[in-house]
C-alpha cells in the first residue's frame, strides 16, 4: 500500500525541535460510537493512551523493517517495508471531548550509539507519527480523526537516551501529570510541524509483537547502606519496575548477567543503564521505550525493585523434553529461554543487551530449532521478508543482518540465510509460494558468491567488509574462511536443486556447473587423500593464524588429551562429509578425534554440522556424549557454571545470551527422540521415528506440528527398551530401528524390545 491507502488523509508530523522522546498529543469530538479503529504508526517506538488508558498491550512497536530510504555504502539498493498496527479503541473513547496523546522514542529509527564504535545502523530520520482513527457512530455514520499540524507537543520526563540499545535517563521534574486527559492545559505546549512522509511499501503484518509474559519476584542478595542487589534466578530480558521512597537526587540503576565483588559485573554489563532524577514523590518508575537484559540488578538506596516484567515477542513455547541426563534437559531449558530473550520487534537476534541486530548467520541456524520447539511461524515469515529487504538488488549479495545493520559475518555462513530460512519455512509449513517469491534471490545470491570466487573457491565478499567462515571456536579460529563459505554454496545450491523440483523450476544446469566446480576445488585445494583428512594439519593452520610464538602455548592448552595435530580440527571433516565429500578415512579420523577430545573444539557452525554428520552416519552415541559433556568446551560446562542461557564463546566471552550455540537442540528431537520428515516432504506428513542407539537410558517430549502433536517415551534399562509413540490423525510414520521396519497408526503405539 501506499500512503494515502494506508492513512487516508493523515499527515506525518513531527516536533518543531529535534527531540528524541517526545509528548505529542490532539483533542478530537465523538458522539454516539459504534465502534473506533486506529491505524498508527509511530517512529520508531511509540506508545499511545487515549483518555489517560493504555490504548494498547503491544510493546515496542513500530516492528523493526528497513523502514523506507536510507543512505548505503557502495550504491546498494535494498527493499523497503514500514509495517503499521491496527487496534480496536471502541471502549476507550467516551461521547464528548477525547485526547490521544504519544510518547515517541527514536528505537532502530534514529539509533547511533557512540559507546558502541562499531555500530553501523542506518539513520533513517527523527522520529514522527501518523495515524487515523475510524470512528463508525451508531447511526452507521464514519467520522474520521487524521494525525495533522493542529496537533502540540512537548519534551517528555525521559530527558536523554544515548540509543535505546543503551538506555534511558528520566527527570520527573519535567513530569505532567494527565497530559493525555482532556482537561489538560496545554496552552504551553508547541505546534507540531508535517514530516516527511516515508518512501516505502505500508503494509500490516501479523508477525507477534513484544508483550509482558510473566512477572518475577527478585531475590536479595546482597544489601548494603548504599544499595541493594537482587538476583531474578535466570537471565532474561524485559522491564524492572522500581519503588522510589520519595528520595530526591539522582538515582542509578545497574544491571548485568554476572556477578563481581558482591554487584553486578561491569563486563556482563553491556554499556545497559536506566538513570532517574526523583523529585520527591513516591513513585512506582521503569525503562518506558527499551528494554533491559541482565540477571542480576543493583538499585540505590531510596530505591527498592519491586518485580521484573519479562518481556519478548508473543512467540508460545510448542515443545517439552526431559530425560535422565541433566545436561540434556538444561541446555533444551537455556536453548528455550535463550531463544525466546532475543525474539524482539519481529526479529530473532544476536543478542538481547550489546548488539539487538538480526543476524543471518545466527538466525539461520537457529531457524529450525526455533520453528520445531516454539509457535514461530508468522514471527519467522516476517523476517524472511526482512532477509529479503537486505539482498542487494543490484549484485545479488546478502547482508550479514535483517534488517540491514551493517555489521561482520561472511559470504557463506551469513548470507546464506536467503536460502536456508526459506527453505526450512517450507519444511516446516509447507509454503511453496514463498518458495517461489524467494527462488530469484537464491539464484542472485548464487551468482554473487560465484563472482566472489577464484578458481571455484569463495575467497572474497563486498570491498572493505568482513568474510568470516566460522566463528567463535574454543581457540583461534584455524579453520580455512574459503573452506567454510565455500561449503555454503554447495549446500545452498542443494538446497535450491530441492527447491526447484518442488516449484516446477528445471532450469538447473547452471546451479550443477557451479557446485560440480566449487567441490572440485575444495577437493583439490584442501583434501589429502592419503590420510583422508581436510585442510591440512592443525599445527601448520595455527601457525599460519598465530605464528610460531604463540604455537608451543596453544599445543599446551589446546591438547588437553595429547591429541595428535591431524587434520580434522573444529570440525573440517564434518563441513566436508555434510557435502559428500572425501572417503571412508574422512569420517572415520572425525569420529576418532572427538572420541579421543570428547568435547567441542569447533565454532556456531561446525558444532552444528558435526552433531549432525555423527547422528545421520550412525555414530549417535558420540554425538550424544559431546552434547551432553561437561569439559571444558561444552554445554555441561555452562550448566555447571549456574548459567540459564547459552553463552557467545565456549569460555567467558562477551554476552551469556546468545541462541548460535543451541541450533543442534533440534537434535534432540530429530535423533535422540527420533522424529525426521521423509526427504521430500513437508508439514510432518510424512515421518520416520528412528531413534539413536545410545545409552540414555530414558528421554520424553513432544512437539506440535501443523498436523498435530507429536509425542515420544523412550526407556531403556539392562533387558529392554520402551518406545512410546503417540501421533494425530493425518500422519503416515514408520518405526525403524535397528533391523525393525514398522509402520505406526494415528494414536498410541507401543513397542517393546
Amino acid at each position: 500500500m501506499n500512503q494515502s491507502e494506508m492513512f487516508g488523509a493523515a499527515k506525518w508530523v513531527a516536533p518543531s525541535e529535534i527531540c528524541a522522546n517526545p509528548y505529542i498529543r490532539k483533542s478530537f469530538f465523538a458522539e454516539k460510537i459504534e465502534k473506533a479503529v486506529i491505524t498508527v504508526c509511530g517512529l520508531g517506538f511509540y506508545k499511545f493512551f487515549i483518555n489517560g488508558k493504555n490504548g494498547t498491550d503491544d510493546m515496542f512497536v513500530t516492528l523493526y523493517t528497513d523502514y523506507n530510504e536510507h543512505h548505503m555504502r557502495n550504491g546498494a539498493k535494498l527493499g523497503h517495508r514500514l509495517i503499521c498496527q491496527q487496534y480496536d479503541i471502541t471502549d476507550k473513547i467516551v461521547d464528548g471531548e477525547n485526547v490521544i496523546g504519544f510518547l515517541l522514542g527514536q528505537g532502530y529509527y534514529h539509533c547511533d550509539p557512540p559507546s558502541l564504535p562499531y555500530a553501523l545502523f542506518p539513520i533513517y530520520g527523527d522520529v514522527k507519527l501518523c495515524f487515523a482513527i475510524e470512528i463508525t457512530e451508531t447511526d452507521g455514520t464514519v467520522n474520521h480523526i487524521y494525525s495533522d499540524v493542529d496537533m502540540k507537543w512537548q519534551r517528555s520526563f525521559i530527558t536523554e537516551c544515548e540509543a535505546f540499545v543503551r538506555g534511558e535517563i528520566h527527570n520527573y521534574t519535567f513530569e505532567q501529570p494527565d497530559w493525555d486527559k482532556a482537561d489538560f492545559d496545554d496552552t504551553c505546549w508547541m505546534k507540531t510541524i508535517i514530516a516527511e512522509t516515508p518512501d516505502t511499501d505500508f503494509i500490516f503484518s501479523d508477525c507477534p509483537t513484544d508483550r509482558i509474559i510473566r512477572n518475577i519476584i527478585p531475590k536479595v542478595i546482597n544489601e548494603t547502606d548504599e544499595y541493594t542487589v537482587y538476583d531474578l534466578g535466570e537471565n532474561v530480558t524485559g522491564i524492572p519496575v522500581f519503588l522510589s521512597d520519595g528520595f530526591i537526587g539522582r538515582a542509578d540503576f545497574e544491571f548485568s548477567e554476572s556477578m563481581l565483588n558482591g554487584k553486578p559485573c561491569p563486563w556482563h554489563n553491556m554499556k545497559q543503564y536506566f538513570k532517574a532524577f526523583l523529585n520527591g514523590e513516591k513513585r512506582y518508575l521503569k525503562p518506558e521505550l527499551t528494554w533491559v537484559g541482565c540477571r542480576y540488578i543493583l538499585a540505590p538506596k531510596g530505591s527498592v525493585l519491586t518485580e521484573f516484567q519479562v518481556v519478548h515477542s508473543v512467540v508460545k513455547v510448542t515443545s517439552s523434553f526431559s530425560s535422565s541426563d541433566s545436561t540434556l534437559n538444561w541446555l533444551f531449558d537455556a536453548y528455550i529461554r535463550t531463544q525466546l530473550n532475543n525474539m524482539h520487534v519481529g526479529v530473532p537476534m544476536d543478542c538481547p543487551t550489546e548488539e539487538r541486530a538480526g543476524y543471518t548467520g545466527d538466525g539461520q541456524l537457529c531457524c529450525e530449532a526455533a520453528m520445531t520447539m516454539l509457535d514461530a511461524e508468522k514471527f519467522y515469515r516476517k523476517w524472511i521478508d526482512d532477509i529479503s529487504d537486505c539482498q542487494d538488488r543490484n549484485t545479488g549479495r546478502v547482508d550479514y543482518t535483517a534488517p540491514y545493520v551493517g555489521r561482520g559475518g561472511g559470504p557463506g555462513g551469513w548470507g546464506s540465510a536467503i536460502v536456508e530460512v526459506p527453505y526450512v519455512y517450507y519444511k516446516m509449513y509447507g509454503d511453496t509460494e514463498l518458495l517461489k517469491k524467494m527462488y530469484p534471490q537464491m539464484l542472485m545470491y548464487v551468482d554473487y558468491m560465484a563472482a566472489h570466487s577464484e578458481n571455484g573457491l569463495v575467497t572474497s565478499d563486498e570491498p572493505g567488509r568482513w568474510c568470516l567462515g566460522d566463528w567463535c571456536t574454543s581457540e583461534p579460529i584455524a579453520i580455512p574462511e574459503p573452506f567454510v563459505n565455500t561449503y555454503f554454496l554447495v549446500k545452498a545450491i542443494n538446497r535450491i536443486l530441492e527447491i526447484s523440483e518442488v516449484i516446477d523450476e528445471a532450469d538447473t544446469a547452471e546451479l550443477k556447473k557451479i557446485s560440480k566446480t566449487a567441490k572440485e576445488a575444495l577437493t583439490r585445494e584442501y583434501f589429502d587423500c592419503e590420510t583422508g583428512d581436510f585442510c591440512g594439519t592443525l599445527q601448520k593452520r595455527f601457525a599460519s593464524v598465530c605464528g610460531e610464538t604463540t604455537l608451543s602455548t596453544l599445543k599446551r592448552e589446546y591438547l588437553d588429551k595429547s591429541r595428535s595435530f591431524c587434520g580434522t580440527y573444529q570440525a573440517t571433516n564434518a563441513f566436508a562429509l555434510d557435502i559428500g565429500l572425501g572417503n571412508i578415512k574422512t569420517l572415520k579420523n572425525l569420529v576418532s578425534y572427538y572420541s579421543e577430545y570428547g568435547m567441542f573444539d569447533s565454532g556456531i557452525f561446525g558444532t552444528d554440522i558435526l552433531l549432525r554428520v555423527l547422528f545421520e552416519n550412525g555414530y549417535g552415541e558420540l554425538a550424544f556424549k559431546l552434547m551432553a559433556g561437561e569439559g571444558k568446551y561444552s554445554f555441561g560446562a555452562w550448566k555447571n557454571k549456574g548459567a540459564t542461557t547459552l553463552h557467545e564463546y565456549w569460555l567467558d566471552g562477551r554476552s551469556y545470551n546468545h541462541p548460535m550455540f543451541g541450533a543442534g537442540t533440534r537434535y534432540l528431537f530429530q535423533y535422540i527422540l527420533g522424529v525426521r520428515q521423509i526427504k521430500n516432504t513437508c508439514c510432518w506428513k510424512d515421518i520416520i521415528i528412528s531413534p539413536a542407539d545410545i545409552t540414555l537410558s530414558e528421554a520424553h517430549g513432544a512437539f506440535e506440528t501443523p498436523n498435530g502433536k507429536i509425542g515420544i517415551e523412550i526407556s531403556r534399562d539392562k533387558t529392554k527398551e520402551r518406545f512410546a509413540i503417540i501421533l494425530p490423525e493425518n500422519i503416515n510414520a514408520r518405526f525403524v530401528y535397528r533391523d525393525t521396519d514398522i509402520t505406526l497408526r494415528p494414536g498410541k503405539n507401543e513397542i517393546i524390545w
